[in-house]
């Protein structure tokens, strides 16, 4: 998806101690990992993409982590709180 460009180091990088090169002074100074994100057009297919690239990466990582990404409170809160607002959606 071209809409999408990533700034960062490589996944695995910062577990290893690199860091992105062009943003290695601010995040060494606020001593967390960070990325930037620039989209170049913002819609529906796009907001999509990135929602569905989080949603993939929180997996991914809880599995690593062997943490059950499904069954944490919050996330069945989420899922409460969403089908409650779609379902107003669909009636309005």
């Amino acid at each position: 998806m071209n809409a999408l460009k990533h700034e960062r180091a490589g996944p695995f990088d910062f577990a290893q101690g690199r860091r992105s090169r062009s943003r290695r002074g601010r995040e060494e100074e606020r001593g967390r990992p960070e990325r930037v994100i620039r989209i170049k057009t913002i819609d529906e297919c796009v907001m999509g993409a990135l929602m569905m690239h989080y949603m993939l990466e929180t997996m991914f990582a809880a599995g690593l982590w062997g943490i059950d990404a499904f069954g944490q409170p919050a996330v069945e809160d989420g899922k409460v709180l969403t089908r409650q607002y779609l379902s107003q959606r669909r009636k309005s």
